[in-house]
Parts: structure tokens; C-alpha cells; sequence
């Protein structure tokens, strides 16, 4: 009886404090692919919202494409930090008209 009580308690706090999966708002910003051939293990680097990310996978047996697509739709659980770092690609600003008057 103790145990059904304790069940019911823990399910009643996580329904009444709002709990919800975390919803994405942006889509995933692939930066790199790295191949680790002596492991045979692909790690793929985000960006969510300035936040790097990167998914592992163990084998290479995913797609790029297929990884994009989970990844946005929120299939895949993605660790925090980069675990090999990559170059990031800075994006070039449309340049004004170097006119200067004197």
C-alpha cells in the first residue's frame, strides 16, 4: 500500500510542475563531420542556438542526411560540447561600398 501511495505522490508532482519534453525552436546547424578511423566511430558537430553539440556514432552506419533529419525532429540525443573540435565557417557580412568621401 505504501508503494502505490509513493507512486501516485511522485505522479501527481511531475504532472502538476509543468514538466515537458524540451521543444526546439531552431533547426540544427551542422558544422562538421570527423571520421575516427581507428574506431570506426563518425562524430557529428552542431550548433542548436550557439550551443555546440555532437552526436556519436558508433560504426558509421547512419547517413548524414538520415542524422540531419532525426536530429531536428528531435530522435536523437545529442551531448553537450564538441568532442573533437572543429573549424567553424564564419559567416561573411555583405560588404558596404568602400566609397569614402573627403
Amino acid at each position: 500500500m505504501k508503494i502505490v501511495i509513493k507512486f501516485v505522490l511522485v505522479l501527481s508532482v511531475l504532472a502538476f510542475s509543468g514538466f515537458t519534453s524540451p521543444q526546439l525552436q531552431e533547426q540544427a546547424e551542422l558544422i562538421c563531420i570527423k571520421n575516427q578511423k581507428s574506431t570506426n566511430t563518425c562524430y557529428y558537430n552542431f550548433k542548436l542556438g550557439d550551443i555546440p553539440y555532437h552526436f556519436r556514432d558508433v560504426g558509421c552506419k547512419r547517413k548524414k542526411d538520415e542524422i540531419i533529419k532525426d536530429v531536428n525532429a528531435g530522435e536523437l540525443a545529442l551531448s553537450k560540447d564538441w568532442k573533437i573540435p572543429c573549424p567553424e565557417v564564419k559567416k561573411e557580412e555583405p560588404k558596404a561600398d568602400q566609397k569614402t568621401d573627403f
